[in-house]
């Protein structure tokens, strides 16, 4: 803070291992909504200046120790690796209090728009050039230099059905994707090509990957099931629950080779479809080894 109570804030970037501190030089007396590339050498931020009514807000990447202004009151969403690919959005006021929200992609410092009604961002891959994303009450798949994005499904609170332990998905086409929507699960596989979208599950309760992402374990009414993901004519019930209204909880191995689950407190295993055998009584809690 200067003698005329003027504060600017100063960044900078820490490196545990090599104890190094770097100054980051980015715009305006201070930034917001700051964005990290996974490498930290990329950082997508809204620099603000001024105060009152002469305050104003602009969007800047900042990479290879250089800012780069792409626009004004503009909020900052994703940025890659080397900047590669870079998502932000705009909010323009309309009649009243209504307001529009719009997701873009900038191509350098070509801002190119993506969709209206943008909610939020629910996922992306691995390099980020594929994001699935939420807009007027739908989620939609998006993949860079393609001419529009994809609808998915009505619903919102899109997630990856992932193996477990995965980290990252470098390729979002062929994993089957999660979307919520009127109190319930479905399940959507995005095609190798893009604009073909196929629903292998609804009704979904929990569901978990095999290790290989090739076949999808999940509870639905009372039933546990298995699918094959590029098959959806292969649904077949595993088990089935004393009553409909009961949530059967299960735990399984990575391959699916070992499943165990729990019908109101009783634990089973699965022995193959439909046929089971009694562990346990009165289960409180549960824990497995991967295999």
């Amino acid at each position: 803070t200067d003698d005329n109570g003027k504060t600017e804030t100063t960044y900078y970037l820490y490196s545990i291992s090599s104890e190094k501190k770097t100054k980051l030089k980015f715009e305006g007396d201070y930034a917001t909504s700051i964005k990290k590339s996974p490498n930290f050498e990329s950082f997508l931020y809204s620099a603000v200046k001024g105060e009152g009514e002469e305050k104003t807000e602009a969007l800047y990447l900042y990479a290879d120790g250089e800012n780069t202004k792409l626009g004004s009151d503009m909020n900052p969403v994703l940025v890659s690796d080397n900047a590669k690919y870079v998502y932000a959005s705009a909010t323009q006021k309309g009649e009243g209090d209504k307001s529009t929200t719009t997701l873009y992609y900038f191509d350098g410092a070509e801002k190119i728009k993506i969709k209206s009604d943008f909610s939020e961002i629910e996922y992306w891959s691995e390099d980020y050039s594929q994001i699935l994303f939420g807009a007027d009450g739908k989620v939609f798949f998006y993949e860079n230099g393609e001419e529009e994005a994809v609808k998915i499904a009505n619903g919102s609170g899109a997630s990856i059905i992932k193996p477990a332990y995965t980290v990252d998905v470098k390729d979002l086409r062929g994993v089957p994707v999660a979307v919520y929507n009127d109190g319930a699960y479905g399940v959507y596989v995005i095609s190798d090509d893009p604009n073909e979208i196929e629903k292998i599950a609804s009704d979904v309760d929990d569901c978990q990957l095999t290790e290989d992402g090739k076949t999808l374990y999940y509870t639905k009414k009372g039933t546990l099931r298995r699918i094959e993901i590029n098959d959806s004519e292969s649904e077949e019930t595993l088990a089935e629950a004393e009553s409909e209204k009961t949530t059967l909880h299960f735990y399984m191995s990575k391959d699916g080779s070992n499943i165990y689950y729990e019908d109101i407190d009783t634990l089973y295993h699965l022995d193959g479809p439909n046929e089971k055998t009694r562990i346990a009584e009165d289960v409180a809690s549960i824990k497995m080894t991967s295999d």
